[in-house]
C-alpha cells in the first residue's frame, strides 16, 4: 500500500494523524505497485541510514512533496504516537522533541534526482504533466513554508536537476545557502 496527499484544511501541516483514514489514504500506483522503500524512524545508527539510502531505487514517478511531508512527520512532536508505537520498537528514542526546544535542531535534509511531477489525491490527478507539476510545486511550497514556520531548517540536495527544480528547492529551503547541487 501507499500513502497519498492529505486533504482538507490540514493538507500541508503536521497535525497529528489521529484518524488515519483522514490523513493517509491508500491508492494503486502503476497498476497497484508501490515503492518498496520503508520509512526509517529517527536513528543515530549510520549503518541503518546508509543501508536505507543505498536500497532506494528510482521507479520513474516522483511525488517529492510526499517525501517532504514524511520528512516533517519524522521530526514532528505531533506524530510522536506513531514513532513510539510498537511497529517502530515502541522506544522513546524515536520520540521527536517539542518545537522550540533550544537544545534540539529540527532539520530536514531533502534529496532529489528530478522534478516533482506526480500527485495522487483529488485535484492532483491531472493527465497533463505540466498542469500536474504546477500543482505539486505549489503543494511543495506550502509544505515547506509551514515547516519553516515551525522552526524546521530545510536543506536540499539536487542531483542533476533542472533550473525549475533548483528554483523550487531554493524557495523550499528559504535560503540559497542551504541548497546544494551535483552535475
Amino acid at each position: 500500500t501507499c500513502v497519498t496527499e492529505r486533504a482538507g484544511a490540514n493538507a500541508y501541516t503536521d497535525v497529528s494523524p489521529g484518524d488515519l483514514t483522514d490523513t493517509s489514504r491508500i491508492f494503486p500506483v502503476g497498476g497497484g505497485s508501490c515503492p518498496s522503500a520503508q520509512l526509517v524512524p529517527l536513528t543515530s545508527n549510520r549503518g541503518t541510514i546508509r543501508s536505507a539510502i543505498s536500497g532506494l531505487q528510482a521507479s520513474g514517478s516522483t511525488a517529492g512533496h510526499l517525501g517532504i511531508m514524511w520528512s516533517w512527520y519524522t521530526i514532528s512532536p505531533n506524530w510522536s504516537s506513531v514513532w513510539t508505537a510498537s511497529s517502530f520498537g515502541g522506544h522513546s528514542r524515536h520520540d521527536p522533541h517539542p518545537y522550540g526546544d533550544p537544545r534540539i535542531a529540527k532539520v530536514a535534509i531533502l534529496m532529489t534526482d528530478g522534478a516533482f511531477q506526480h500527485g495522487f489525491n483529488d485535484g492532483f490527478g491531472d493527465i497533463d504533466y505540466n498542469a500536474q507539476q504546477v500543482k505539486v510545486f505549489a503543494a511543495t511550497q506550502d509544505i515547506c513554508s509551514n515547516m519553516r514556520s515551525e522552526g524546521v531548517t530545510i536543506y536540499a540536495i539536487g542531483y542533476n536537476i533542472n533550473a525549475q527544480t533548483l528554483a523550487m528547492l531554493t524557495n523550499c529551503a528559504g535560503d540559497v545557502d542551504r541548497v546544494y547541487t551535483t552535475a
